[in-house]
């Protein structure tokens, strides 16, 4: 063979290759006119060799498939045999990436019920494998803002962003941590939670059937009308006062 071209990259039995990474090889003797890329014993590219000696890259136009095992070679055209097609001395096999698994425990768990108003921030764990997470958060199911990208914590403040707390009562939002590492983005779920619900004024009942009630003035027993009535809007009165002081004295006055 008249010339000389040595694999280096990816390594002979490298694991975790990024599917979209480069094979470089590299021309040690020999002028060579085209280089091709086989991967699995099929033809990826072909290109032209424009500086015939030293370290060459192929970067494939599509990525490699995660999670797969692989068999690479090269077959170069001598420029003086004349136009001769050699295979490479070597054959080597490497293993793609993984993709992450989804991120898990949400906090405020998965439609949660009970979120304070003043809930700061929002928190979630690595499902595997993912180096980053980009985070999507809002008020509308199935559409979602990104809020941050290429994240490497595990937790997003949304205290003073749009949509974010303080909360109004009993409001919902939604959100979503995509997991992202060398061989792509993996989408998590879609996760939601619900702000308090304002604990409003309590009113007094009876039984008409006699006897005390019994249980949250909010949930009477029976039928209203048949088994109980409310006695009152509230037992709750308004006071209103003016306070005033000047030279020691203070006065105050119902107003």
């Amino acid at each position: 063979m008249a010339v000389t071209v040595n694999l280096t990259y990816p390594t002979n039995g490298l694991a975790g290759f990024p599917v979209s990474a480069n094979f470089s090889f590299n021309i040690t003797s020999g002028s060579i006119q085209k280089v091709q890329l086989w991967l699995n014993g099929g033809l990826v590219e072909e290109k032209n060799v424009i500086n015939w000696s030293g370290p060459k890259f192929f970067n494939p136009t599509d990525d490699l498939s995660v999670d797969t095992d692989y068999t690479w070679m090269l077959k170069v055209q001598d420029w003086s045999s004349p136009f001769a097609w050699f295979d490479s001395d070597e054959t080597w096999s490497f293993d793609t990436n993984v993709l992450p698994e989804k991120p898990i425990n949400p906090t405020p768990t998965d439609a949660a019920a009970d979120v304070t108003l003043d809930q700061a921030t929002i928190t979630w764990e690595d499902g595997g494998r993912a180096t980053s997470y980009d985070v999507y958060y809002g008020d509308t199911s199935g559409s979602l803002t990104l809020v941050s990208s290429g994240q490497a914590g595990l937790s997003f403040t949304v205290d003073g962003i749009t949509l974010g707390s303080p909360f109004d009562y009993l409001i919902t939002r939604y959100w979503r941590i995509d997991a992202v590492n060398a061989s792509g983005t993996t989408t998590g779920d879609e996760w939601s939670f619900v702000s308090i619900a304002f604990d409003q004024i309590r009113v007094s009942y009876r039984l008409i059937s006699g006897g005390n009630g019994q249980g949250p003035y909010d949930s009477p027993p029976g039928v209203q009308g048949t088994d109980w009535e409310y006695t009152g809007e509230s037992n709750m009165i308004t006071i209103k006062k003016l306070i005033a002081a000047a030279n020691n004295t203070i006065w105050i006055e119902d107003i």
